[in-house]
């Protein structure tokens, strides 16, 4: 993200595709003060937990519900946004091991020995990693996670989504199918 913003600020590149995260109705991850955020989709936080987990029975609930529950993490990269955002959102440090292996992840929520945090975008009925078999809980807690475009501020970008999507595709319309 600090390199899409980078060549975004240098003008390497027009605009660049990024998630934001707002909480309490307030963006908690700052952008450099010369660009422009604008937000295409908005998604929630969601925990997947395996249905024998006596948070499963509900359909959403809050962070606070989650103190003591041990999380495992899929990610390559060995770097996990939602972690770290957990981390802000609630103050505190969670319990959570990272693996770059999918089957010791699923094991691990499946088994009921870990649950996980994902992303579910609006309009979609699956979330990033999902599992099946799983129980979706959306936080009822105020996150919203919105996937946009950034832009500097000099370089004016119109609500008409019809010259946003000009744009797009003339900075990526050679790597894009379309």
């Amino acid at each position: 993200r600090r390199e899409i913003e980078e060549d975004v600020c240098q003008e390497i590149t027009e605009l660049g595709f990024i998630y934001r995260t707002m909480f309490n109705g307030q963006f908690i991850d700052h952008i450099d003060e010369n660009l422009s955020f604008y937000p295409l989709q908005a998604g929630d936080l969601v925990i997947q937990v395996a249905p024998q987990i006596r948070l499963a029975k509900s359909k959403n609930l809050s962070l606070k519900k989650l103190g003591g529950y041990s999380f495992c993490m899929y990610d390559i990269n060995e770097e996990n946004r939602i972690v770290e955002l957990l981390k802000m959102i609630i103050g505190e440090d969670l319990h959570y091991s990272n693996t770059n292996s999918f089957s010791a992840y699923k094991v691990g929520v499946e088994s009921g020995k870990h649950i996980t945090a994902s992303l579910r975008m609006h309009g979609e009925e699956q979330c990033i990693n999902y599992l099946p078999g799983m129980k979706i809980l959306t936080l009822s807690d105020d996150i919203v996670i919105y996937f946009g475009i950034i832009r500097k501020k000099t370089q004016a970008m119109s609500n008409n989504f019809a010259f946003i999507w000009n744009e797009i595709l003339k900075e990526y319309g050679g790597i894009m199918n379309v």
